[in-house]
């Protein structure tokens, strides 16, 4: 979670995350116009889904957490003061500055903490009783395919490891790991949602950008030609993603 990313031009990718986090909103069905609510957003990225919610919930207390300070530099550009911005990593017991919430969202970010256990403790520990945890990210399977290209890629490269850790989890080892953090689940599916990237050049920003931003520093200069190589190593310009949908309340 405290990776860096280039977020002028994730913001600018036409991304697939925007109908993921209305999924997640939706299933969020905050009463009302959200006021007297205080709902984090974790993992919020460049405050896409926290301008959303925003939107259908005016009178909500947003919370906005990134393990990227870029990230949340673009989200505080987009919202301003209206929302309390906390620079943290999930892997750890979040900071005081989080304080308590009615409700935890998040989109396309669990994937990145390799620890669920200590993630869905550390959610737990900030929910008030009755408060609802819903999420989506990565799941099991999530781009088999393009893993493949990329290990082609890494051998053209003499790359041996990955350069970040994630946890791309299944629905019973996610069941566990909630109820471990005495929290009540309500549900866990799996869902496939692949995208086609027609267009060359937007396959390879959105590569860059998006899937492979880990190897930029590890490869400086290299790094350009290294997503070149993904890309001619990928059988369709399909990006093969499975997401984990979960819906999980505090008793």
């Amino acid at each position: 979670m405290t990776r860096e990313w280039d977020a002028s031009t994730y913001d600018a990718l036409p991304l697939p995350h925007e109908a993921w986090g209305a999924g997640v909103l939706d299933r969020l069905d905050l009463p009302g116009d959200g006021a007297g609510l205080r709902v984090l957003d974790a993992g919020c990225g460049t405050g896409r889904d926290a301008a959303a919610l925003r939107d259908r919930w005016p009178g909500a207390e947003l919370v906005l957490l990134d393990g990227s300070e870029r990230m949340l530099e673009r989200a505080r550009e987009r919202l301003g003061d209206s929302a309390t911005y906390v620079h943290a990593d999930l892997t750890r017991p979040l900071p005081d500055t989080v304080g308590t919430v009615d409700a935890v969202m998040s989109v396309a970010a669990f994937h990145w903490v390799g620890d669920h256990r200590a993630l869905f403790a550390h959610l737990a520990a900030v929910l008030r009783p009755g408060g609802r945890l819903v999420a989506e990210c990565g799941g099991a399977g999530n781009l088999d395919a393009m893993d493949s290209a990329l290990r082609t890629a890494q051998r053209a490269f003499g790359i041996d490891e990955d350069p970040g850790e994630w946890c791309f989890a299944g629905v019973d080892d996610t069941r566990a790991e909630l109820v471990s953090a005495d929290l009540v689940v309500d549900d866990v599916r799996l869902r496939q949602h692949p995208i086609r990237l027609a267009e060359p050049d937007l396959l390879r920003r959105y590569l860059a950008t998006v899937v492979l931003g880990g190897y930029a520093e590890p490869l400086a200069d290299r790094f350009d030609a290294f997503v070149d190589a993904v890309a001619e190593a990928m059988t369709e310009p399909v990006v093969d993603y499975v997401r984990l949908e979960l819906e999980a309340t505090a008793p």
